[in-house]
């Protein structure tokens, strides 16, 4: 299930999904937990030329670096961030029949939840 669809009618949109990973990492007798969420991100566009393509990916790696630098959102009530990593780099995904061509990049995001 996708968390946003591809726009279809503006030249470049984004998606994010749930990608597999170990949901529950350890759970508490006292409530609450350690879960990880992994997500893909896609980026959909129409590049003319190779310099499209380098910039679809520059977008992605603008994210994927603001992962790494450790910039976390203010987390909500009760949860405490553990860890988000890139565990996919920005690349080139698909080539879809109209031209538009997918980039991708893929985390994990790691939290402690308290009840």
């Amino acid at each position: 299930m996708a968390l946003g669809e591809f726009s279809a009618i503006i030249e470049v949109s984004a998606q994010i999904q749930p990608a597999p990973t170990q949901a529950v990492v350890r759970s508490y007798l006292s409530g609450g937990g350690v879960y990880q969420y992994g997500y893909e991100l896609y980026l959909r566009c129409r590049p003319s030329d190779e310099r499209g393509r380098v910039d679809a990916i520059s977008e992605l790696a603008i994210v994927a670096d603001a992962i790494d630098r450790r910039s976390y959102p203010e987390a909500p009530e009760g949860v405490i961030w553990y860890s988000h990593e890139v565990t996919a780099r920005p690349n080139k995904f698909s080539t879809n029949e109209d031209g538009t061509e997918d980039y991708q990049m893929i985390a994990v995001l790691t939290y402690i939840e308290r009840s």
